[in-house]
């Protein structure tokens, strides 16, 4: 798996904490493969931007559905797929 998306995350991260002084503990990066994630209850916001097959997506986003209808709550997708 390509750590660079991952590692440009984070430090994406810590130039706008240190920008705009704002908590740490409020943005969280998961370095693993998308199927074997684990959805927290707390969750709400999800940010796809490595390419993986539809087989992959569809599975990812029933788990984030079952896990919204266990704990209420509002969900966000954020989704940035590379064409070509």
């Amino acid at each position: 798996m390509n750590r660079s998306p991952y590692d440009e995350a984070v430090r994406n991260r810590m130039r706008y904490l240190n920008q705009t002084q704002k908590q740490m503990n409020k943005i969280h990066f998961h370095h693993c493969m998308t199927e074997d994630y684990q959805i927290n209850q707390f969750d709400n916001q999800f940010y796809f931007f490595n390419p993986f097959s539809i087989k992959t997506f569809m599975s990812v986003i029933h788990n984030i559905l079952l896990s919204a209808k266990q704990y209420k709550r509002g969900i966000e997708l954020h989704c940035l797929l590379w064409i070509g």
